[in-house]
């Protein structure tokens, strides 16, 4: 069955049409399912339908396409990339932004309301690590044109400001009492998303930025990213594909392959 996917934008399954796609639970076969699927970490179609084709070796393409579709549905399956799945226990990464970014957020785009913006914190990072930091920078990210407009507006209101290639400047004001903020370019195409409305990190993102910022988030690396990598994928649904896309656009994706592979965590090839 070459020509069945089921994917977010484009499907390369032939077009069915039906009254009704309610499928009994009965059909779907869920618990037996996840038994079966438990120690994978990637499900490509064609295992899906090896595995209805051996509860019912008569099964039709379209009547596997509904099931796919209605186990996405149900949040027992989860999208991981083009073509390919993972059970669907984990949950979607949404950091909450706290009172400073959420101030911070609203006053830079009231002051600048045609720039890109995306703000969070380091501290996303502290549910996945072993040893915990004791300094958390507030990031805002913008576009190169809009950072050093950005970067005084922040100075004018009295923090302690950095561009984020200063780490030495970083380094030496790290025991401030003040919040630092770091101002740093915000690739085109970023991974981001709305959360109460302000503009922050996804979890794609943030694993990423580890590898490609490792002078920046220096406290993140070496056995410490290994855990956070591993922890992540543990307890959140990540999208490979959006996660390696990223990397390309940054110039990293072989070396993410390469990295996950090691860790055991890679699920998509390229595509």
């Amino acid at each position: 069955m070459n020509n069945l996917y089921f994917g977010n934008k484009t499907s390369l399954l032939p077009k069915y049409r039906y009254s009704h796609t309610v499928i009994s639970e009965s059909k779907l076969h869920i618990e037996k399912l996840r038994e079966y699927f438990s120690d994978k970490v990637k499900i490509r179609v064609s295992d899906l339908e090896d595995f209805y084709k051996s509860k019912d070796p008569n099964i039709s393409d379209s009547a596997i396409y509904w099931r796919i579709r209605t186990l996405v549905d149900k949040n027992v399956l989860q999208r991981i990339g083009h073509g390919h799945y993972t059970l669907g226990s984990q949950d979607i990464f949404k950091p909450t932004p706290d009172k400073f970014q959420s101030r911070l957020f609203v006053e830079i785009k009231k002051e600048f309301p045609y720039s890109e913006l995306c703000i969070w914190n380091t501290s996303v990072f502290n549910e996945f690590m072993t040893h915990q930091p004791f300094l958390f920078y507030t990031i805002v990210e913008t576009e190169d044109v809009s950072k050093t407009n950005i970067f005084y507006h922040i100075q004018n209101r009295g923090e302690s400001v950095f561009f984020s290639d200063d780490v030495n400047m970083i380094d030496r004001y790290s025991n401030s009492k003040n919040k630092i903020v770091i101002v740093k370019a915000l690739i085109t195409e970023a991974p981001v998303q709305q959360v109460d409305d302000i503009d922050t990190i996804t979890l794609e993102k943030a694993l990423v930025d580890l590898i490609c910022d490792v002078d920046l988030f220096s406290a993140y690396q070496g056995k410490e990213r290994n855990t956070i990598f591993k922890e992540a994928f543990n307890k959140y649904t990540i999208n490979q594909s959006k996660l390696l896309r990223y990397a390309g656009r940054r110039g990293k994706r072989i070396e993410l392959e390469e990295y996950l592979k090691k860790l055991q965590l890679l699920a998509v090839k390229n595509n």
